[in-house]
């Protein structure tokens, strides 16, 4: 069972603690967000004041992060078994799309993030008990380790969700700037031992050699027919198919800017035709005898 602490925490960042209560959470009714106690646990009424709104939003919100751990945990466990293999089915994340009626992109970071969630027990103990929203918990598990794990716990239990994304961001910049870093030689040379003497340019032979082994480029077809692309190759490489690609797209862009404007000169055409036609009307008109009427009107 989940108890909720609401003691005026309105206007921290993290508005809402969830203690465990007992050890065999799941076998719990109360926990389960379909029993009828979940439910009505914070049933909504319009005669609530602000603060006891603000303390039901609170405590469902803590509630949903519970939930939603439990099922990233579903999840993770149904992946290990391959669970989903069937026909025409292409990964869990498929599956899931298909069965939770979740976009694509979204069921691909559920599973993600149930995956890391294995690797990371403090992050996993506290979004079991509510502490962290979905939302934090994706951000950290895209770099914490284990080293690094506590620290960005502490951010995500007493900052935004803003905070975390931001910190998150800084990790990976300074991760991707520290791979090829020569002060980090066991990361481009592998396990060596202390009698090794490693020389500058071994270690940017090495480098290269990395950087070689990490390039490739993939495309895929999302379900609405777009393609997708991503690339990760050296600098002259990636310079020349940037240069393509643009080179390709100045091109479309030019055949529909070409089409547009023949198709605005067709219309222009078409419709000078219409005025010539009207004028050569208004001249056999005015070449032809007037009668009577026509004749005495034009005397007033």
């Amino acid at each position: 069972m989940y108890a909720v602490n609401l003691s005026s925490t309105l206007g921290s960042a993290s508005p809402f603690f969830i203690s465990e209560s007992s050890a065999d959470s799941y076998s719990d009714s109360n926990s389960d967000p379909s029993s009828s106690d979940f439910l009505n646990s914070a049933p909504f009424n319009a005669d609530d004041s602000n603060d006891q709104l603000a303390d039901k939003i609170t405590t469902l919100a803590g509630q949903i992060n519970a939930a939603t751990y439990r099922f990233l945990k579903m999840i993770a466990e149904f992946d290990r078994r391959k669970a989903w293999v069937g026909p025409g089915i292409r990964s869990c994340a498929y599956w899931l799309a298909w069965k939770s009626g979740l976009d694509i992109t979204v069921a691909r970071e559920k599973v993600r993030v149930a995956k890391a969630l294995v690797g990371l027990p403090k992050t996993n103990g506290a979004f079991e008990k509510g502490e962290l929203s979905y939302s934090k918990v994706r951000a950290m598990t895209r770099v914490a380790t284990a080293e690094n794990e506590s620290y960005l716990l502490n951010i995500a239990q007493y900052g935004t969700t803003e905070h975390v994304v931001k910190l998150a961001g800084a990790f990976r910049t300074v991760s991707r700037a520290e791979d090829f870093d020569g002060a980090d030689a066991m990361s481009v040379m592998g396990e060596l031992n202390d009698s090794v003497v490693v020389s500058e340019h071994e270690l940017d032979l090495r480098r290269e050699q990395k950087l070689y082994e990490a390039r490739g480029v993939s495309c895929y077809q999302d379900d609405d027919g777009l393609w997708i692309i991503k690339a990760k190759l050296p600098a002259e490489a990636g310079g020349l198919l940037v240069k393509v690609i643009k080179e390709l797209g100045d091109q479309l862009a030019a055949a529909e800017n070409l089409a547009e404007k023949e198709k605005g000169e067709k219309v222009a055409a078409d419709a000078f035709s219409e005025y010539k036609k009207d004028d050569s009307l208004n001249e056999k008109l005015l070449k032809e005898p007037l009668t009577f009427p026509q004749r005495r009107a034009m005397r007033w």
